[in-house]
């Protein structure tokens, strides 16, 4: 990842990013990881006149009314001097609240068979392969093992243990 982010930022300026998020209020939002981003992002997207472009908050293109990301989600726009987005930026977890809103609306418009579709429901198939390749939340492990230990306290059966009595297995 660093090779390949050094390679995309000697291609851009690296002072004309850095003036397009200073010139929209932002910088000091923008960590160096974020910047990295912007820069891989950008590569060959970005509108002619780098002057002339801005990069600015998501929510004010889509304000928390209307399209709420989650608290720690960093999504910024990069927009052209008309104002007309240009560029969509997200981090994984904003572009996780996006696909989420978007797979959302359509559990209950579609068919199971056509909601586990790729072809039909491309962004809850995109949200489970991003997922996989997240680690796990610490707090998940330790509440997992917590809850197997208490289960084997309390002398709880396993299901494969059951299916195998059963022949189930």
């Amino acid at each position: 990842m660093e090779t390949i982010l050094s390679q995309r930022m000697s291609e851009l300026e690296n002072a004309s990013l850095i003036w397009l998020a200073s010139a929209s209020g932002i910088e000091n939002n923008l960590d160096r990881l974020y910047l990295g981003m912007v820069y891989l992002f950008c590569m060959k997207r970005l509108p002619a006149k780098l002057k002339s472009a801005k990069l600015i908050a998501f929510n004010r293109i889509a304000p928390a009314s209307l399209f709420k990301l989650n608290k720690g989600s960093k999504a910024a726009v990069i927009v052209d001097k008309s104002g007309a987005p240009q560029l969509f930026i997200f981090d994984t977890f904003a572009l996780l609240d996006v696909l989420s809103k978007i797979d959302e609306a359509l559990v209950d418009r579609l068919s199971t068979e056509e909601y586990h579709s790729e072809s039909v429901n491309p962004a809850g198939c995109l949200i489970d392969k991003i997922e996989t390749k997240l680690p796990l939340n610490p707090d998940f492990i330790l509440s997992l093992k917590n809850s197997i230990a208490e289960a084997r306290k309390k002398g709880w059966i396993p299901f494969e243990k059951i299916e195998q009595e059963l022949g189930l297995a």
